[in-house]
């Protein structure tokens, strides 16, 4: 089991980690071709898969939610935060990758319908976010205005994992020195034209995953670490494009392949519950501060989720599945209108299964090896911090009875069929 946990542990640390936010290697032509993993690539993952002790026991299920808001766009129709895209470039494409990698590995795969909006909008709208453009100006066409920004921000990435490794993007940032405004100024100063060219180059060359960084184009730029052209801009930008255009089409094959499935989230990522009746914040702490007159307006949560169920089925070609809510929120209320938008199960945390089953605490009692001791935790207990919902089921069954006989998860299963993933009935409210 420790094993297995550190396994786990070296998988998400490539993708969450942003060097603590991913790990691709892909050979990217500047015509929009698909990156490819190269042959080293891939026979440096078959040795390091072989030297892997392989532990028996029962199987860990893993369940990734990938997430970001809707940014604001300015005037220009410009982003104001780079997240989806440089997390598209470090992250999501690479780890879901990494599974592929792995035969019998599974994972449920969560991507909400804010993110997979702004992934369309850069890849059929040529839409681009604030530091994608500032990276683009020309070095010396720079204003003192541009220079200050690009000398606060594009250094926003983790500092021992993303900019040390990178013996040019760490001398630029020591050269800058410290955030305080007086300290900016001189910088703005004392850097020179090509400083700000390697700075603009690297903030958006760091975000890359290391492994897509070993492959072309990413590689040469790597390699050449310093003095870049503004030609090297265009070998970057063009690689970074041809990336996120492949995030939704991956996952779309790799869920058709039956090696994930992908989930999604009410449209807006909303606070289901309390769109449809704010008091409901009451039944989790009563002690919640609530408006004075309800807010009530359960048509607008039932477009959530019928906009997500439409946008789920035009990208990934099949019917909707599974409903993370956001931030996990449930509520029996909102179960018949979950069902009935088309969804067959819903996923939140190990609190909410507590609170459930009548007992004290936020969390089951666990031995060294996680195993819960007491709480009436099911004989499968690998499913307790990750909780899959399905409705509906015969209203007389009690929550008690469903998991008592909730099957193991050690049992057999189909590693191509979705009904392999972990579930645990709720039922719909009489």
């Amino acid at each position: 089991m420790k094993m297995i946990h550190l396994i786990l542990a070296i998988i998400l640390a490539l993708a969450i980690l942003a060097g603590c936010a991913g790990n691709p290697e892909t050979q990217v032509i500047p015509e929009a071709t698909e990156p490819q993993i190269s042959a080293e690539a891939t026979e440096k993952s078959q040795e390091t898969s072989e030297e892997i002790e392989v532990v028996e026991g029962p199987p860990l299920y893993v369940n990734l939610t990938w997430h970001q808001p809707l940014y604001y766009k300015n005037a220009d129709g410009v982003y104001s935060r780079p997240w989806v895209r440089v997390h598209a470039t470090k992250d999501y494409l690479d780890m879901v990758e990494v599974i592929d990698q792995h035969p019998g590995m599974k994972a449920t795969i969560n991507i909400t319908p804010s993110l997979i909006v702004q992934l369309d909008d850069f890849v059929n709208n040529g839409t681009k976010d604030l530091y994608w453009t500032l990276a683009e100006v020309p070095a010396a066409e720079l204003t003192t205005e541009q220079k200050t920004f690009i000398l606060e921000r594009f250094f926003d990435a983790n500092w021992d994992h993303i900019i040390a490794v990178h013996p040019r993007y760490q001398e630029l940032l020591d050269l800058r020195g410290g955030t305080e405004a007086e300290t900016i100024a001189a910088a703005v100063e004392s850097f020179t034209e090509q400083d700000f060219r390697d700075l603009q180059i690297w903030f958006n060359l760091a975000w890359v995953d290391p492994d897509y960084l070993a492959q072309e184009p990413f590689k040469a730029l790597v390699d050449k670490g310093r003095d870049f052209s503004e030609e090297d801009k265009v070998t970057l930008f063009d690689g970074i494009f041809a990336i996120i255009e492949q995030v939704i089409p991956t996952h779309k094959a790799l869920q058709d392949k039956g090696v994930i499935e992908v989930t999604t989230t009410p449209y807006a990522h909303p606070i289901l519950p309390l769109i449809y009746n704010s008091d409901l914040a009451l039944v989790g702490n009563p002690k919640a501060i609530t408006p004075r007159e309800p807010f009530t307006y359960p048509q607008d949560a039932n477009s959530h989720l019928l906009k997500s169920v439409e946008m789920y089925e035009e990208h990934f070609g099949m019917p909707v599945r599974g409903l993370w809510p956001g931030e996990g929120s449930v509520a029996q209320e909102i179960v018949p209108m979950v069902s009935k938008a088309g969804y067959q199960w819903m996923q939140t945390g190990e609190p909410v299964l507590v609170a459930s089953l009548g007992m004290d605490g936020d969390c089951f009692n666990r031995d060294c090896n996680e195993v819960p001791i007491d709480g009436g935790a099911p004989a499968d207990n690998n499913h307790t911090r990750i909780i899959d919902i399905l409705m509906p089921i015969d209203d007389s069954t009690t929550q008690e009875v469903v998991l008592s006989n909730y099957p193991s998860s050690a049992a057999a299963a189909d590693p191509t069929n979705p009904d392999s993933f972990a579930i645990i009935p709720l039922l719909l409210p009489k």
